[in-house]
Protein backbone atom coordinates (compact mmCIF):
# COMPACT_ATOMS: atom_id res chain seq x y z
CA UNK A 1 0.00 0.00 0.00
CA UNK A 2 2.83 2.37 0.84
CA UNK A 3 4.52 1.69 -2.50
CA UNK A 4 1.25 2.19 -4.36
CA UNK A 5 0.63 5.47 -2.56
CA UNK A 6 4.11 6.74 -3.39
CA UNK A 7 5.26 4.91 -6.55
CA UNK A 8 8.35 7.07 -6.93
CA UNK A 9 9.65 6.38 -3.44
CA UNK A 10 12.69 4.11 -3.73
CA UNK A 11 12.64 3.22 -0.02
CA UNK A 12 9.08 1.92 -0.17
CA UNK A 13 9.86 0.06 -3.38
CA UNK A 14 12.80 -1.73 -1.75
CA UNK A 15 10.66 -2.54 1.27
CA UNK A 16 8.06 -4.19 -0.97
CA UNK A 17 10.71 -6.12 -2.92
CA UNK A 18 12.35 -7.26 0.30
CA UNK A 19 9.04 -8.51 1.68
CA UNK A 20 8.26 -10.54 -1.44
CA UNK A 21 11.84 -11.83 -1.48
CA UNK A 22 11.46 -13.14 2.07
CA UNK A 23 8.21 -14.83 1.08
CA UNK A 24 9.88 -16.37 -1.97
CA UNK A 25 12.79 -17.69 0.09
CA UNK A 26 10.42 -19.24 2.61
CA UNK A 27 8.42 -20.88 -0.17
CA UNK A 28 11.57 -22.25 -1.76
CA UNK A 29 12.88 -23.66 1.51
CA UNK A 30 9.58 -25.50 1.99
CA UNK A 31 9.76 -26.93 -1.54
CA UNK A 32 6.95 -24.79 -2.95
CA UNK A 33 8.79 -23.54 -6.02
CA UNK A 34 5.61 -22.38 -7.71
CA UNK A 35 5.00 -20.06 -4.78
CA UNK A 36 8.63 -19.01 -4.85
CA UNK A 37 8.38 -18.15 -8.54
CA UNK A 38 5.23 -16.08 -8.04
CA UNK A 39 6.84 -14.12 -5.22
CA UNK A 40 10.12 -13.51 -7.05
CA UNK A 41 8.33 -12.43 -10.21
CA UNK A 42 6.85 -9.60 -8.11
CA UNK A 43 10.33 -8.86 -6.78
CA UNK A 44 11.65 -8.76 -10.34
CA UNK A 45 8.91 -6.38 -11.50
CA UNK A 46 9.63 -4.01 -8.61
CA UNK A 47 13.42 -4.11 -8.99
CA UNK A 48 13.23 -3.62 -12.75
CA UNK A 49 11.30 -0.40 -12.16
CA UNK A 50 13.87 0.75 -9.58
CA UNK A 51 16.84 -0.06 -11.83
CA UNK A 52 15.21 1.71 -14.79
CA UNK A 53 14.58 4.79 -12.67
CA UNK A 54 18.22 4.96 -11.54
CA UNK A 55 20.45 2.83 -13.84
CA UNK A 56 23.70 3.87 -12.14
CA UNK A 57 22.54 2.95 -8.64
CA UNK A 58 24.56 -0.13 -7.62
CA UNK A 59 22.09 -1.08 -4.90
CA UNK A 60 19.29 -1.15 -7.46
CA UNK A 61 21.41 -3.33 -9.74
CA UNK A 62 22.26 -5.59 -6.79
CA UNK A 63 18.54 -6.02 -6.02
CA UNK A 64 17.80 -6.68 -9.69
CA UNK A 65 20.45 -9.41 -9.92
CA UNK A 66 19.04 -11.06 -6.80
CA UNK A 67 15.56 -10.99 -8.32
CA UNK A 68 16.70 -12.54 -11.61
CA UNK A 69 18.53 -15.24 -9.64
CA UNK A 70 15.46 -16.04 -7.54
CA UNK A 71 13.18 -16.28 -10.56
CA UNK A 72 15.73 -18.39 -12.44
CA UNK A 73 16.30 -20.78 -9.55
CA UNK A 74 12.55 -21.30 -9.08
CA UNK A 75 12.05 -21.88 -12.80
CA UNK A 76 14.90 -24.37 -12.91
CA UNK A 77 13.42 -26.23 -9.94
CA UNK A 78 10.06 -26.38 -11.76
CA UNK A 79 11.68 -27.78 -14.89
CA UNK A 80 11.33 -24.55 -16.87
CA UNK A 81 14.92 -24.85 -18.01
CA UNK A 82 14.98 -22.46 -20.95
CA UNK A 83 13.26 -19.63 -19.10
CA UNK A 84 15.56 -20.30 -16.15
CA UNK A 85 18.64 -19.95 -18.32
CA UNK A 86 17.64 -16.47 -19.49
CA UNK A 87 17.05 -15.17 -15.98
CA UNK A 88 20.12 -16.84 -14.48
CA UNK A 89 22.25 -15.44 -17.30
CA UNK A 90 20.90 -11.95 -16.56
CA UNK A 91 21.70 -12.42 -12.86
CA UNK A 92 25.22 -13.63 -13.62
CA UNK A 93 25.98 -10.75 -16.00
CA UNK A 94 24.83 -8.10 -13.53
CA UNK A 95 26.63 -9.78 -10.63
CA UNK A 96 29.85 -10.03 -12.66
CA UNK A 97 29.75 -6.30 -13.41
CA UNK A 98 29.10 -5.43 -9.77
CA UNK A 99 31.87 -7.78 -8.62
CA UNK A 100 34.28 -5.85 -10.84
CA UNK A 101 33.14 -2.45 -9.55
CA UNK A 102 35.11 -0.20 -7.22
CA UNK A 103 33.04 -1.33 -4.23
CA UNK A 104 32.19 -5.02 -4.74
CA UNK A 105 30.46 -6.91 -1.93
CA UNK A 106 30.80 -10.54 -0.94
CA UNK A 107 27.08 -11.25 -1.32
CA UNK A 108 27.15 -10.27 -4.97
CA UNK A 109 30.17 -12.49 -5.58
CA UNK A 110 28.30 -15.39 -3.98
CA UNK A 111 25.31 -14.68 -6.21
CA UNK A 112 27.57 -14.60 -9.26
CA UNK A 113 29.01 -17.99 -8.31
CA UNK A 114 25.59 -19.51 -7.63
CA UNK A 115 24.24 -18.24 -10.95
CA UNK A 116 27.14 -19.84 -12.77
CA UNK A 117 26.54 -23.13 -10.93
CA UNK A 118 22.85 -23.20 -11.87
CA UNK A 119 23.74 -22.35 -15.47
CA UNK A 120 26.23 -25.21 -15.34
CA UNK A 121 23.40 -27.52 -14.32
CA UNK A 122 21.50 -26.33 -17.39
CA UNK A 123 24.50 -26.96 -19.62
CA UNK A 124 24.94 -30.46 -18.19
CA UNK A 125 21.28 -31.29 -18.77
CA UNK A 126 21.58 -30.39 -22.44
CA UNK A 127 24.91 -32.13 -23.01
CA UNK A 128 27.28 -29.14 -22.90
CA UNK A 129 29.75 -30.64 -20.41
CA UNK A 130 32.68 -28.47 -21.50
CA UNK A 131 30.73 -25.26 -20.90
CA UNK A 132 29.43 -26.64 -17.58
CA UNK A 133 33.00 -27.29 -16.44
CA UNK A 134 33.98 -23.75 -17.40
CA UNK A 135 31.13 -22.35 -15.30
CA UNK A 136 31.87 -24.61 -12.34
CA UNK A 137 35.54 -23.63 -12.39
CA UNK A 138 34.60 -19.96 -12.45
CA UNK A 139 32.35 -20.51 -9.42
CA UNK A 140 35.17 -22.42 -7.74
CA UNK A 141 37.62 -19.56 -8.29
CA UNK A 142 35.13 -17.05 -6.83
CA UNK A 143 34.46 -19.17 -3.74
CA UNK A 144 38.13 -20.00 -3.21
CA UNK A 145 38.94 -16.27 -3.12
CA UNK A 146 36.07 -15.60 -0.70
CA UNK A 147 37.09 -18.53 1.50
CA UNK A 148 40.68 -17.27 1.57
CA UNK A 149 39.48 -13.82 2.63
CA UNK A 150 37.23 -15.27 5.36
CA UNK A 151 38.73 -18.58 6.53
CA UNK A 152 36.26 -18.85 9.42
CA UNK A 153 33.28 -18.83 7.01
CA UNK A 154 32.39 -22.53 6.99
CA UNK A 155 29.57 -22.20 4.45
CA UNK A 156 31.90 -20.84 1.79
CA UNK A 157 34.47 -23.55 2.49
CA UNK A 158 31.72 -26.17 2.07
CA UNK A 159 30.79 -24.60 -1.27
CA UNK A 160 34.41 -24.88 -2.40
CA UNK A 161 34.46 -28.58 -1.55
CA UNK A 162 31.04 -29.19 -3.08
CA UNK A 163 31.78 -27.60 -6.43
CA UNK A 164 35.16 -29.35 -6.51
CA UNK A 165 33.27 -32.64 -6.20
CA UNK A 166 30.82 -31.57 -8.90
CA UNK A 167 33.73 -30.87 -11.25
CA UNK A 168 35.06 -34.32 -10.48
CA UNK A 169 31.71 -35.88 -11.36
CA UNK A 170 31.56 -34.13 -14.74
CA UNK A 171 35.13 -35.12 -15.55
CA UNK A 172 34.30 -38.74 -14.72
CA UNK A 173 31.15 -38.68 -16.87
CA UNK A 174 33.17 -37.39 -19.81
CA UNK A 175 35.80 -40.10 -19.43
CA UNK A 176 38.56 -37.98 -17.87
CA UNK A 177 38.77 -40.41 -14.99
CA UNK A 178 42.14 -39.57 -13.49
CA UNK A 179 41.30 -35.89 -13.43
CA UNK A 180 37.93 -36.70 -11.91
CA UNK A 181 39.60 -38.70 -9.15
CA UNK A 182 41.94 -35.79 -8.45
CA UNK A 183 39.07 -33.34 -7.95
CA UNK A 184 37.08 -35.80 -5.84
CA UNK A 185 40.11 -36.38 -3.62
CA UNK A 186 40.52 -32.63 -3.13
CA UNK A 187 36.84 -32.29 -2.25
CA UNK A 188 37.03 -35.22 0.15
CA UNK A 189 40.08 -33.87 1.98
CA UNK A 190 38.52 -30.41 2.28
CA UNK A 191 35.17 -31.73 3.49
CA UNK A 192 36.75 -34.10 6.01
CA UNK A 193 38.78 -31.24 7.43
CA UNK A 194 35.68 -29.03 7.76
CA UNK A 195 33.70 -31.89 9.32
CA UNK A 196 36.45 -32.44 11.90
CA UNK A 197 36.49 -28.73 12.76
CA UNK A 198 32.66 -28.51 12.95
CA UNK A 199 31.51 -31.90 14.31
CA UNK A 200 27.93 -30.75 14.89
CA UNK A 201 27.28 -29.58 11.34
CA UNK A 202 26.00 -32.01 8.71
CA UNK A 203 26.84 -29.79 5.73
CA UNK A 204 30.37 -31.09 5.14
CA UNK A 205 29.25 -34.68 5.82
CA UNK A 206 27.14 -34.54 2.66
CA UNK A 207 30.21 -33.60 0.66
CA UNK A 208 32.26 -36.38 2.25
CA UNK A 209 29.59 -38.91 1.25
CA UNK A 210 29.25 -37.48 -2.27
CA UNK A 211 33.01 -37.47 -2.79
CA UNK A 212 33.36 -41.12 -1.74
CA UNK A 213 30.61 -42.07 -4.20
CA UNK A 214 32.25 -39.95 -6.90
CA UNK A 215 35.54 -41.73 -6.33
CA UNK A 216 33.74 -45.06 -6.48
CA UNK A 217 32.17 -44.13 -9.82
CA UNK A 218 35.52 -43.15 -11.33
CA UNK A 219 37.28 -46.28 -10.08
CA UNK A 220 34.43 -48.50 -11.30
CA UNK A 221 34.74 -47.04 -14.78
CA UNK A 222 38.51 -47.56 -14.67
CA UNK A 223 37.90 -51.17 -13.66
CA UNK A 224 35.57 -51.67 -16.64
CA UNK A 225 38.38 -50.53 -18.94
CA UNK A 226 41.14 -52.59 -17.31
CA UNK A 227 42.21 -55.84 -18.99
CA UNK A 228 44.64 -57.32 -16.48
CA UNK A 229 44.98 -58.08 -12.76
CA UNK A 230 44.52 -54.37 -12.09
CA UNK A 231 40.82 -54.77 -12.78
CA UNK A 232 40.07 -56.67 -9.55
CA UNK A 233 42.10 -54.17 -7.52
CA UNK A 234 40.12 -51.28 -8.97
CA UNK A 235 36.78 -52.99 -8.29
CA UNK A 236 37.80 -53.54 -4.68
CA UNK A 237 38.85 -49.88 -4.32
CA UNK A 238 35.55 -48.76 -5.86
CA UNK A 239 33.61 -51.03 -3.48
CA UNK A 240 35.52 -49.59 -0.53
CA UNK A 241 34.68 -46.01 -1.55
CA UNK A 242 31.02 -46.88 -2.11
CA UNK A 243 30.89 -48.51 1.32
CA UNK A 244 32.47 -45.48 2.98
CA UNK A 245 30.02 -43.22 1.16
CA UNK A 246 27.11 -45.32 2.43
CA UNK A 247 28.46 -45.30 5.98
CA UNK A 248 28.93 -41.54 5.86
CA UNK A 249 25.45 -40.97 4.47
CA UNK A 250 24.00 -42.91 7.41
CA UNK A 251 25.51 -40.35 9.79
CA UNK A 252 23.15 -37.69 8.42
CA UNK A 253 19.99 -37.51 10.51
CA UNK A 254 17.70 -36.14 7.79
CA UNK A 255 19.28 -36.94 4.44
CA UNK A 256 17.80 -35.31 1.37
CA UNK A 257 18.42 -35.54 -2.37
CA UNK A 258 20.48 -32.34 -2.52
CA UNK A 259 23.55 -31.03 -0.76
CA UNK A 260 22.82 -28.47 1.99
CA UNK A 261 25.33 -26.18 0.32
CA UNK A 262 22.47 -25.24 -1.99
CA UNK A 263 23.49 -27.63 -4.74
Amino acid sequence: KLAAAAPGNATFRRYVAGSYSAIGDAQGESGNFKGMLEAYQKVLHTTQEAAAADPKNEQAQDDLATAYDGVGYAQYSLGQSRDAKGNLTAASEIAAKLAASDSPNADMKHLWAFSEVYLGYWDERFGAATLALKRYRLALSIWEALASAAPSDMDTSVRVASIESRIGRVLTKTGRLQEGIGDEQKALAQAQKIAAEHPGDEGPIYIVAESFVGLGDALARMAERAKDDRRLVLWREAHSDYAQGDQTWRKIHTPGPFSPASF
